[in-house]
């Protein structure tokens, strides 16, 4: 019990200090993360793909170094899953509601072009840190 209690004081303020240096970038990748995970637990085909594009560089921006990038990637990524398993599991909505709620996103006004970059809703662009395969033929060039 003591160790217990003396591993969790020594460990709790490591955590905090994970949490805070990514501070609202980690919030983000878990919203991004579970909002596709319940649309792709319903099928939601290309408009998830193109949120997915989005998420990708709106992640990809917020981070300093490459290794918050991919921190934040792997957050994404665990709560993608963690909703998907949710949905398929408990249906705490119906997707009908999920798919309407998805594509009512502010993400979808965003502009996605062929080289990878991004126009969001106030005319900030967002640019890929790396270059980028083609992204899909129906993007604005």
């Amino acid at each position: 019990m003591r160790l217990v209690l003396i591993l969790g004081i020594v460990l709790l303020p490591l955590v905090g200090w994970a949490q805070n240096r990514l501070g609202l970038d980690t919030s983000l990748a878990n919203q991004l993360g579970s909002a596709a995970g319940a649309a792709y637990a319903c099928n939601a085909g290309k408009s998830l793909e193109d949120f997915e594009v989005i998420a990708s560089r709106l992640l990809a921006n917020s981070a300093e170094t490459a290794e918050d990038e991919r921190s934040l990637d792997e957050a994404y990524v665990e709560a993608k899953i963690r909703a998907m398993k949710l949905h398929k599991k408990e249906h705490p909505m119906s997707c009908q509601e999920i798919l309407k709620r998805f594509q009512d996103m502010r993400i979808f006004k965003f502009i996605v072009y062929a080289d990878g970059s991004v126009k969001k809703d106030d005319g900030t662009m967002l640019y890929p840190k790396r270059p980028v395969k083609k992204i899909s033929q129906n993007k604005k060039k």
